[in-house]
């Protein structure tokens, strides 16, 4: 009998192979049994260069599978029986809440100090994660003014301002009088330490953000803290993304879409980015991707989706040929549940970014990987189930509020936070990408991995896109998004073939494995 955590915090493997079922929490310690074949699964690829990670249930290894998050499976003979125990909640706008919203500040401030209280029960010492946004600021102050005021804190700097949060950091830091420390992950720590967060990641990434965290946890480590709070959720349950924002914007606009009016309000969003008329006119079109169609499952991830797709054009033939006819989309939107369409457009968003990225990368390449990674365990107050089951009957416009997100949360936690804490806009955790993986005084890094001749022995990239790329990114002629995206995910994935295909060193993993025998079927 094997039972997974409701929202997939902490991993569940396993595969059946020549008569044995084997599970275990990470797969390299499924690679250490013998006679289990290792490799790379082109349709699991495909997914990645879509989503930034697989579907649920999917790993980027053939025949490796994932339990699903809220599932237990029970084994028995020759039969596997899955069920659903939980699923996120989902509520249409008829069943919406009531309540005015002093009433659901309340109930939501309640849930929330409760889950905290849950949280800080170890027989070991507990710290919390600092970043100096609303959210880690949120869950540090209550901690701190209900329950311990000797809180150990930790958070992250970062050489480039546009990465850096210190300013706010060292103001909770003062507000609260912590006992705090602050990692530098400077470029260099973050292209030294790339390789082993792939390592323990099992997958590839397309952006370098997970490493600053293994950084983090092992000054956690350091300091003997065993276990660490975090704000991990607040975003995707109180609409705190974006993209959450974007999805409303865009659904006003496609009520006329010629309308330069209904348009405009997208350049409050991202005011960096609107800074010319060719700019502009490009982002027009990248946003008005799929507007024709509101009521489409996708509405508010497609621009994006479309954007990570993009990084496909770096498959060798042999990768395209093997996906062709394959598409993630209609994979995707087979597994979404059958009152997916009842929903708004907001709580679609909400579902797709929590099932697909929060659950997959977030929890996972961004969260218990790195954080195991040096035997830290890390605790979510904002994804108690109770709390998320009372946030899905909240109205949307009580999380967003015109454009203000996190109209909610910010009202829970403003009598614990700093006024200028909870007025600043969102800053995106992001850690830098083009300028950390290539480095002038370290530009051979990417040489084992993108070479001409490890590129060809892999077969998964297209080698001359590749180096026309590297080139492309040495020559500092190229800081955009998508360049960044396949310069990481092909690299990572070049790793991890490595790590786990080409070079699989099982000495190199310590994790259990338990393999149950007499089971031919396949899951």
């Amino acid at each position: 009998f094997l039972a997974r955590d409701r929202l997939g915090v902490r991993p569940l493997h396993y595969t059946v192979q020549n008569g044995l079922f084997v599970f275990a929490s990470e797969i390299k310690s499924i690679f250490t049994v013998p006679g289990i074949p290792r490799e790379l699964s082109e349709q699991a690829l495909d997914q990645v260069f879509t989503f930034w990670t697989t579907l649920p249930g999917t790993t980027p290894f053939k025949n490796i599978y994932e339990l699903l998050p809220g599932h237990t499976m029970r084994v028995a003979g020759n039969a596997f029986t899955p069920r659903k125990y939980w699923d996120i909640p989902l509520y249409p706008r008829e069943a919406g809440s009531s309540l005015p919203i002093a009433a659901l500040t309340a109930g939501v401030r309640d849930l929330l100090l409760d889950s905290i209280k849950i949280r800080l029960r170890a027989d070991v010492p507990v710290g919390a994660y600092l970043s100096g946004g609303l959210d880690s600021s949120g869950i540090t102050s209550l901690v701190v003014r209900r329950f311990n005021a000797g809180l150990r804190t930790f958070g992250l700097t970062f050489e480039e301002a546009r990465f850096d949060e210190s300013a706010y950091q060292r103001q909770m830091v003062e507000y609260l009088s912590v006992n705090h420390s602050a990692v530098a992950a400077t470029n260099k720590k973050i292209r030294d330490n790339f390789k082993q967060v792939v390592w323990h990641a099992e997958k590839p990434l397309l952006r370098t953000a997970p490493v600053p965290l293994f950084l983090l946890s092992q000054e956690v480590q350091k300091n003997n803290i065993k276990v660490v709070l975090t704000g991990e959720g607040a975003d995707e349950f109180f609409g705190g993304y974006d993209i959450f924002r974007e999805a409303l914007t865009r659904r006003f606009w496609a009520k006329n879409p010629d309308s330069d009016f209904r348009f405009k309000p997208l350049s409050k969003l991202y005011p960096d980015i609107f800074n010319s008329s060719q700019a502009i006119a490009g982002m027009r079109q990248f946003f008005k991707q799929g507007l024709g169609d509101v009521q489409h499952p996708f509405f508010s991830h497609l621009p994006r989706w479309y954007t990570t797709s993009r990084t496909k054009t770096f498959f060798s033939n042999a990768m395209q040929n093997a996906v062709q006819g394959y598409s993630a989309l209609d994979e995707c939107a087979a597994a979404l549940p059958a009152d997916f369409g009842k929903l708004d457009v907001l709580a679609k968003a909400q579902y797709l970014e929590t099932a697909i990225f929060m659950s997959n990368y977030l929890l996972s390449s961004q969260g218990d990987r790195v954080a195991m990674g040096h035997s830290v365990e890390i605790r979510f107050p904002y994804l108690d189930h109770r709390l998320l089951q009372y946030l899905g009957q909240v109205p949307t416009h009580w999380k967003i509020l015109g454009l203000g997100e996190k109209h909610l949360l910010k009202r829970v936690l403003a009598p614990d936070l700093p006024p200028q804490i909870v007025q600043r806009s969102k800053q995106a955790y992001r850690a830098p990408v083009q300028t950390s993986l290539i480095d002038a005084s370290d530009s051979e890094f990417v040489e084992p991995y993108l070479s001409e001749k490890s590129l060809k022995a892999a077969g998964l990239f297209d080698a001359a896109r590749v180096r026309m790329l590297l080139a492309k990114v040495r020559a500092g002629s190229t800081h955009s998004e998508t360049d960044g995206m396949a310069l990481c995910g092909v690299l990572s994935t070049q790793m991890l073939y490595e790590l786990y295909i080409h070079d699989f060193r099982p000495e190199l993993s310590d994790c259990a494995f338990t393999v149950v025998q007499d089971h031919r079927s396949t899951p």
